[in-house]
Order: structure tokens, then sequence, then C-alpha cells
């Protein structure tokens, strides 16, 4: 796991972003230099971080959604299949400027987790879910690099890989992704087929103090697009819903019975938290 690099940052991080950043501004979709000219370096990782954590989160829940709902065969562990698919949505083909750092700043947000648990420290519930241990962390950080190693090849010698295991994480990935390609085989919409009407609707349940990360993840739209593609992507026997709300722990959930995805405020608030005092130190494309 790589080593943390402590920083300073005031509190309400997400506040201070949404107030710089114009109305209306969308993500961009590269960039040349910062993603965000109007950030300082620091609300910028703030921004990332969060958004990466969150997506990883969100993909977890959507990953355990999708073995159930398609009732795909498993051969072995749950978790290992969930935090399995989560590594190849991850890992996209060509991702642009703001993919890559998003992924990698998932995979900085798992790393930053398993470091507290390690040193016995506080740590978000939701980092205890089955499948996200420091081994199936490792692999994830060979798909994404793998998934592009040109790209990424900064990243992968930041991350202590070398350029033999660069190549073999390649051929991981792409037999990863062809796996779970097999598998969903039956359940993949072609690009020429319109969208069916099982959607993964994403609802906001209002909680006073919250209030920023709710503008923070509407503003950004990450979840949103991430959700849609998904949803663009699979033939869903019947939608899902993506509730973000409080819950009294810092968890996020799959509830088979209500067909509901639940991330709580308190996960997003200790991500928020959690990069105030820490910045991991990375290249992406």
């Amino acid at each position: 796991m790589s080593p943390a690099r402590r920083t300073n940052g005031p509190a309400c991080l997400l506040a201070a972003w949404l107030a710089l950043l114009p109305a209306g501004t969308a993500l961009p979709a590269r960039a040349e230099e910062a993603l965000f000219p109007d950030l300082t370096p620091e609300q910028e990782d703030t921004a990332l971080f969060v958004l990466g954590g969150t997506l990883l989160a969100t993909y977890y829940l959507a990953a355990n959604a999708v073995i159930d709902r398609l009732g795909l065969p498993l051969h072995g562990d749950r978790g290992d299949a969930a935090a399995s698919l989560v590594t190849v949505w991850l890992a996209t083909d060509n991702p642009d400027a703001l993919r890559a750092e998003l992924a990698a700043s998932a995979i900085d947000a798992w790393t930053e987790a398993l470091n507290a648990i390690d040193a016995g420290g506080p740590v978000a519930v939701f980092w205890r879910s089955p499948g996200l241990d420091a081994f199936r962390r490792d692999r994830a950080v060979c798909r994404l690099a793998g998934s592009d190693p040109e790209g990424f090849r900064d990243y992968a010698r930041g991350q202590g890989l070398t350029a033999d295991q660069l190549s073999a994480c390649a051929l991981e990935f792409r037999r990863a992704r062809s796996r779970w390609l097999e598998l969903l085989g039956p359940w993949l919409r072609p690009p020429d087929e319109t969208a069916g009407d099982a959607r993964i609707a994403i609802r906001f349940r209002p909680r006073p103090g919250d209030e920023d990360i709710v503008e923070f993840l509407q503003a950004t739209g990450v979840v949103a697009d991430a959700m849609d593609e998904l949803a663009d992507s699979l033939r869903l026997p019947a939608g899902l819903t993506l509730t973000f709300r409080g819950c009294g722990d810092a968890g996020a959930y799959w509830q088979q019975l209500s067909d509901e995805m639940v991330v709580c405020y308190e996960f997003v608030r200790s991500l928020e938290r959690t990069i105030q005092g820490t910045r991991l130190p990375r290249d992406t494309p």
C-alpha cells in the first residue's frame, strides 16, 4: 500500500468546492493540466477523492445488485465477485482525464481505509465489506494500470509495479474483462438497441447538515452518469434505486428485498474528512 502524505485543509471542503465552482459548470471530459482551473490543488484533490470513493461504493452496491438480479453463477466468494466486477467497471478502455483521475482516486480511498485498518484506527464500516481487502485492492491497482499500460505507466510506477508486472497486469485486465463479458453476455445491450425502461433512479433524502453533500453530488453528476451507463449497457429485469441518506453509520448497503442501494451521508463525509488530512502521491494520464 502506498505511503500517505499529510496536508492541512479547512473544514467543510465540499461546501468550499461548491462555492468556487461556477453555476452550471460541467465536469471536463479532458484536460491538459488542471481538471478544475478555478480550484486550488487541495480543493481539486478533495473533489476527486470524495467522488472516487463514492463511485467505488456505488459500483460495489451495483455489482451486488446485478449479481442478484441477473442470477449470475458464481464460482467462489460473493464479495470477491463483486469487488472483481468493480475493478472492471473502474478500468474502462481509453479513459479520459477525468475518468482516469476518478478511478485512481477510488483506489486511493480504498488504500487509505486499509492503512487505517492496519494502524488500528477508525474506518468507515463500508470498508469492512466482503471483498475489500488488501489482496483485492492490489488486484484493482493491477487491472487499472493494465487497462491502459501506456497512459497509466507513471501511475503503475508510483504503485511499485515493474515493467514486466505492468505487462502481466494488461493480460490480467483483458482476462477479467473477458470473463465478465461472458457472464453478462445474455444481458448486455447492443450499442444500437434503445435503452429500456429499467433504470437506476437516484434519490437524496434531505437531512439538516448534509445539504452540501447533496449539492456536490448533484452538481458533479458523476454518480448519476455512472448509473446511467450501467442501465444503458445492461438489460436489467427491473429498475433499481440508489438512495443517499443518513444512516447512523458510515456504510453503504445493498438491500435485496427492496431493490435499493443505500449510500450513507456519513460515508461520503468520512471521505471528506480523510482527504482533509491525507493526500496520496499519484500520477494518471
